[in-house]
């Protein structure tokens, strides 16, 4: 059975690559082929990983740093990459705390490491952020400084 955040990823994830498809704008088939590989690619990938991301939204909600620290320790040789995304994955679903992830970090590879992998875990998100305000709300902006 697929959680809320499960639901949430399908959602975001088909209505970014629909969002994209929409404006290009390309009428070729080639350009038809490209977008439903793509769009198979993430379904593929989505339904292979959605249960593991479940379950680490399930252990961030709950707020055990201990679970956490298991967590993200359990991911090995990746762990750095994979705590990176936890960080930008918080700040695109908003009930994910991060700092718990961050004090993790600092409690895994140091203080100095794990400052510096939550502060580039942060920092990732902000193109993703940027981009989707200004596709969002670009009519409006446009549109009053028209009126100027």
């Amino acid at each position: 059975m697929m959680g809320i955040y499960s639901l949430v990823l399908l959602f975001l994830g088909i209505l970014i690559i629909g969002l994209v498809y929409a404006k290009t704008g390309n009428h070729r088939i080639s350009h038809h082929v490209f977008f439903a590989i793509i769009l198979l690619l993430f379904l593929i990938i989505f339904f292979t990983i959605h249960h593991h991301f479940e379950k680490t939204c399930a252990i961030l909600i709950a707020g055990d740093s201990d679970q956490i620290i298991k967590l993200i320790r359990s991911w090995g040789v990746a762990a750095p990459l994979m705590s990176v995304l936890l960080m930008t994955a918080q700040a695109i679903v908003a009930p994910l705390p991060a700092f718990l992830v961050t004090a993790a970090n600092g409690m895994i590879f140091g203080s100095f490491w794990g400052a510096l992998i939550s502060c580039h875990g942060g920092k990732l998100t902000n193109p993703f952020n940027l981009h989707s305000c200004f596709y969002l709300y670009s009519d409006c902006i446009f549109s009053c400084s028209e009126g100027t």
